[in-house]
């Protein structure tokens, strides 16, 4: 092993990571669903977003502490749910970092997720109204 190989294991080994666990919330639209995660500190070149054969997004980010000295390391990993049929279209998914926050905006996959719900609930309401509307009461 060369010396730049074993300085450069040298340095990792000696690296410290700390767990964080930043900020997220969904926000739900008629268009497309939003996850907004709080990276403050992370630029682009310090996270990942991934969408695993699984059907999980998965986003993980990994940086320099501020006064961490080069050896001290903050890294975060989080996994969300998708609907079914969401992880199969990768390219309906759009990730943008602006000022500390980044946004993952789903086209419409939550939103026909919860279209189809609503449908189901509806349906089963009207046979419910079909089925005893048409029933006399005792009063009658």
């Amino acid at each position: 092993m060369d010396q730049a190989a074993a300085a450069a294991a040298s340095r990792s080994r000696s690296r410290v990571l700390s767990e964080i666990d930043p900020h997220s919330e969904w926000i739900h639209g008629d268009e497309f669903d939003t996850l907004v995660l709080d990276v403050t500190g992370f630029s682009k070149d310090h996270l990942k977003v991934q969408v695993e054969a699984s059907g999980s997004l998965r986003i993980s980010g990994e940086r320099a502490a501020v006064n961490g000295g080069g050896r001290h390391w903050l890294h975060f990993l989080k996994r969300f749910d998708l609907p079914p049929g969401a992880a199969g279209d990768a390219s309906a998914i759009k990730v943008q970092l602006d000022k500390g926050v980044l946004y993952v905006q789903l086209a419409g996959a939550l939103s026909r997720h919860r279209q189809v719900v609503l449908n189901v609930v509806i349906a089963v309401v009207l046979l419910w109204l079909v089925t005893f509307a048409s029933k006399p009461t005792k009063n009658e």
